[in-house]
């Protein structure tokens, strides 16, 4: 720690760069951090308004204005569909603008309303991002049914995998916050907060050195946070299929000169209805089992960030930020077993009670500072405090004999989560530009884990399943990027990470299980070249890693019945994922083509046979290599200026390679998913969206997932006062809310059939409630815990 605080005081005191001609540096962009290219950038004389002299932006949206002034004047950028921009300048001065969001501009011509429409796809260097605030069908909706339509990404709630162009292991972030949630308790959460407050998601197929090498790629979740006074919106929402389910949101920000705030608040209360369904079969077990599952969740969510930021002086502004989340999950499950083995057939029935309460608090302070026009700093301090209760309750009932036995299984998760950030940028000419950046992040938590058997009313633990986990895990790491311009048609990037790699894991009963002492270096490189009339060609080679979640190291322990069983592996190692993008970019058109491999891939959810225990256990395990190529097309047409059709799709073929006990296996697959949007336009009457996919069969490991197809359609009012009316329908023809996998590898005794069945279709209807006259996005801030909190996933 002593070397971490000396490394970033030695760094702060880095000698600043300075230049005394009168320049004007920025980066145009749009409210939701779209770039805006050849926007005008103008001086202009403050009396008589006569030009001095113009510029315009980049592909990129940067531009850099040099003026030959005596007199303070005006520089205005301007766009179109866009309000224009003004602010003045001294002579003899060099000012670094930074990030100049420009707003749309409205303007009404008798009953028809004008308005500067974002495109749902916008295409940079290395991420898409997805516009989803205009989205009809993200209104009421939930955060995981609107990154579930996002192109090239992909969801099994029956695994709870959550991948991107086809692979697994995606860090997902909210606003650069992880989630420190396990991957069942991730999708629960993602499924129950609305997306009213979601501005984009970026989908970073190629996360650049600034950030944590953790995860095959990263999935940015920005929400809408707003400013000029007070504003705000309410989202209150309701919903309906088989059972019942409540939400509402409140975005509130005050800004007033130099003090800024805001407040994020949500709450969903929902009632669902779940069905599962578990067929095995096995030799080595000597029996099959067929086992079906009601499930019937009540989830309570709340979920509330304040924040806020006050400049200290021009160059510096100080913030800080507070983020809760409570999830109370509580569900009864009855189950129907039907057992067949040398004793005959045994039918079993098993009445369970769960609770999931979680848990989380995230504390964080943050300084910005800009020690001239061409060098500036970032520092972010975060806390984490994340508690994990998992208690659940099995009856078991033997329909042949009506005996009737109680058991328990119980986790218990306290974890805790520390980091410093330090970020620095220096704009070396107009042509190179470096970042640079340092960060430690040390994390601890302790698993409580416990199965027991009552006998004369008294619960008696398993030895076979008691245990208690301890964990310690530090990162050290620094980054080092640069950019360069070397004409108007190149654009290079390339910067190198290192992470050294701390972990110790200890087990009650075993003593130390794992010390892992590891440094690694993670190069990455993008190019970008621009073509005539506004296309480009772009490639890019990163090198990442994807860490076991921590629950996977020290397990948990949760039986659908007894005799199916899912759980961690502590023997599970580090992979290592290198990746090869090149892309072509046109205006409404993007088509990328990508290759990975994946060095020991973590497998999860896995079915394995446990022969000393007499179970089938789902858990992960280690694969040899995944080989994957995947074509990514996006394009964009309106057949009429009330119709605009986005159209999607995702070929790729997938090679695995792993073992099963002493089977080798080598699988193969091509496939496809394939997506479209389609958005009517009536302004004088309403909006309407269709959405429709087709996911073609996969392999994941032993699992051969089956294919899918969705269709939703929404409508959307404006109303004069400004509210928003939004109705929509969820999975019309119940096809898209269905999971099912299967194993089918004979030589490893492994017949495996396993279906989770949620609701649908589902009805909704929202509202969203302005407060306010204006909306604008604020500027999203990141803050250093990144990796962390996807660590329990």
């Amino acid at each position: 720690m002593i070397k971490q605080i000396f490394y970033v005081i030695m760094v702060i005191g880095l000698p600043c760069y300075a230049q005394t001609q009168t320049t004007v540096k920025g980066t145009v962009q749009g409210v939701n951090g779209q770039t805006l290219p050849f926007a005008n950038v103008i001086g202009i004389e403050p009396k008589g308004q006569a030009l001095i002299k113009g510029v315009m932006s980049d592909k990129d949206g940067t531009f850099v204005l040099t003026l030959e002034i005596q007199d303070t004047c005006l520089v205005q950028i301007s766009y179109l569909g866009y309000k224009s921009h003004t602010f003045s300048i001294a002579p003899n001065t060099e000012l670094n603008a930074g990030n100049i969001m420009l707003h749309e501009e409205i303007s009404t011509l008798g009953a028809i309303e004008v308005r500067a429409l974002k495109p749902l796809y916008e295409q940079k260097i290395d991420r898409t991002i997805v516009n989803v605030e205009g989205s009809i069908m993200s209104k009421g909706n939930s955060l995981l049914s609107a990154l579930s339509k996002s192109p090239s990404v992909r969801v099994n709630m029956s695994s709870g995998e959550i991948s991107l162009s086809g692979k697994q292991g995606i860090l997902i972030l909210i606003d650069g916050k992880p989630i420190r949630l396990e991957r069942q308790d991730l999708l629960n959460y993602l499924s129950n907060l609305q997306a009213d407050n979601i501005a984009t998601i970026e989908l970073i197929t190629s996360p650049p050195a600034n950030y944590d090498a953790q995860g095959a790629g990263v999935i940015n979740i920005t929400t809408i946070k707003k400013k000029d006074g007070l504003l705000g919106q309410v989202s209150p929402s309701f919903g309906f299929s088989k059972r019942p389910k409540y939400g509402n949101g409140l975005n509130l920000s005050y800004q007033k000169n130099k003090f800024y705030s805001y407040a994020l608040i949500n709450t969903t209360l929902n009632y669902d209805l779940e069905n599962v369904t578990i067929t095995t079969v096995s030799e080595t077990l000597a029996k099959s089992s067929d086992l079906t599952i009601a499930r019937k969740p009540k989830t309570a969510l709340y979920t509330g960030e304040l924040g806020m930021e006050y400049q200290l002086t021009e160059k510096s502004t100080i913030g800080a930020m507070v983020s809760l989340l409570q999830s109370d999950w509580f569900m009864n499950a009855n189950a129907k077993s039907v057992i067949i083995n040398e004793n005959g057939q045994s039918n079993l029935s098993t009445h369970s009670y769960e609770e999931n309460q979680l848990n989380r608090k995230l504390y964080n302070l943050n300084f910005r500072h800009k020690f001239n026009a061409n060098q500036s700093m970032n520092i972010d301090v975060d806390h984490i405090d994340f508690t994990r209760k998992n208690p659940t309750i099995y009856t078991v009932t033997d329909q042949n004999t009506s005996q009737t036995s109680r058991f328990l299984s119980s986790a218990t998760t306290p974890v805790n989560v520390s980091t410093i950030k330090t970020d620095w940028g220096l704009l070396i000419s107009e042509k190179v530009k470096l970042d640079f950046g340092l960060k430690t992040a040390f994390s601890k938590f302790t698993n409580n884990v416990t199965v027991a058997n009552e006998q004369n009313s008294s619960w008696i633990d398993d030895p076979a399943f008691k245990n208690e986990f301890k964990l310690n895990e530090d990162i050290y790491a620094g980054y080092v990027s640069a950019d360069y311009k070397p004409n108007t048609k190149w654009n290079l990037k390339a910067g190198i990470r290192y992470e050294h790699y701390n972990l110790k894991l200890t087990s009650a009963t075993e003593g130390q299980i794992i010390g892992r002492y590891v440094g690694n270096l993670f190069p990455s490189f993008f190019a970008t070249y621009q073509l005539e009339k506004e296309s480009s060609i772009n490639f890019s080679i990163v090198n990442r890693i994807q860490r076991p979640g921590f629950l996977i190291l020290a397990p948990y322990f949760y039986f659908f019945d007894q005799n199916t069983l899912t759980t961690g592996n502590p023997s599970i190692l580090p992979a290592r994922v290198n990746q090869v993008q090149v892309g072509y970019s046109f205006p409404n058109f993007n088509l990328s083509l990508q290759y990975n491999t994946e060095q020991a891939p973590i497998l999860d959810f896995q079915p394995i046979i446990n022969p000393s225990l007499l179970l089938f256990e789902i858990k992960p395990f280690q694969g040899i290599m995944n080989h994957n190529f995947n074509m990514n097309l996006n394009y964009t047409i309106e057949p009429s200026k009330w119709w605009t059709a986005r159209i999607n799709f995702i070929g790729y073929r997938n090679n695995q390679k792993f073992n099963v006990g002493s089977v080798a296996y080598q699988r193969n697959i091509f496939g496809y998913d394939a997506t479209t949007t389609q958005t009517f336009s009536f302004r004088k009457v309403a909006d309407i969206e269709i959405t429709a996919g087709y996911y073609s069969a996969n392999i994941y490991g032993t699992l051969d997932i089956i294919a899918r197809r969705q269709v939703d359609a929404g409508i959307r009012k404006k109303l004069k006062s400004g509210t928003v009316v939004t109705f929509s329908v969820s999975d019309i023809f119940n096809t898209g809310t269905q999971w099912p996998n299967r194993s089918n590898l004979t030589q490893s005794d492994l017949n495996y059939y396993f279906n989770f069945d949620a609701e649908g279709p589902v009805f909704r209807w929202s509202l969203n409630i302005p407060i306010g006259s204006a909306k604008t996005t604020k500027e999203k801030r990141e803050t250093g815990s990144a990796d962390e909190l996807n660590r329990i996933r």
